[in-house]
């Protein structure tokens, strides 16, 4: 219920900045082609069965194309990310890892300006790649879980004198048949080299 609101107020969103780009007319040409790496702290959105989440890391890069003289941008996004979480009744840690590949699309407000927000979605796939302890007598060895799952990332943000790019998303991968849920809120930093105004 959360992930099919969050996807409705990010529609919403993107119907109302478009309105207000028609009404002032601040779309602005910019460069046409533009790579941003990025660098994001992360948190799963769920305990499961487990005590405690684990704060963890994402890394990605983004290869977007610029629609000249409108404010909309496409393009192929990249990013591994990990995260643990830890059981009741253990101190081993349960690891949570997923490769993501997705087509992302983006809507900027005041391209123009100093400051621009944008919001957009990414859609694609995901390899999860989870590791969890296992006790074999006085053995600790590690039980590895891999599959494919969807990938669905809504997200919000602002970009700084079109350079540096300020992002908070959430990324849905759940594979319900091996009853694994990578799913996890992020906050990222990045730079974009190329695009900017011309």
């Amino acid at each position: 219920m959360k992930f099919r609101f969050l996807i409705f107020a990010l529609f919403v969103a993107m119907f109302v900045g478009i309105n207000d780009v028609s009404a002032k007319g601040n779309a602005a040409p910019v460069g046409m082609f533009e790579v941003e790496i990025d660098v994001a702290v992360i948190s799963p959105t769920q305990k499961l069965n487990f005590d405690k989440n684990k704060v963890g890391t994402n890394i990605g890069v983004e290869l977007r194309y610029n629609l000249r003289e409108n404010p909309f941008d496409v393009g192929l996004h990249l990013d591994g990310n990990s995260f643990a979480r830890e059981p009741k009744d253990s101190k081993e840690l349960f690891r949570f890892s997923s490769l993501n590949v997705m087509g992302v699309f983006d809507f900027n407000i005041n391209r123009k300006g100093f400051i621009s927000p944008f919001v957009g979605i990414g859609l694609g796939g995901a390899m999860i790649d989870n590791m969890r302890p296992m006790k074999i007598g006085d053995i600790t060895d590690k039980d590895r879980i891999k599959g494919a799952a969807f990938c669905v990332m809504p997200r919000v943000g602002v970009e700084i004198m079109h350079r540096f790019r300020l992002t908070f998303y959430y990324k849905h991968i759940q594979n319900e048949k091996l009853n694994q849920n990578n799913s996890h809120f992020g906050l990222g930093l990045g730079i974009a080299l190329g695009g900017g105004r011309r």
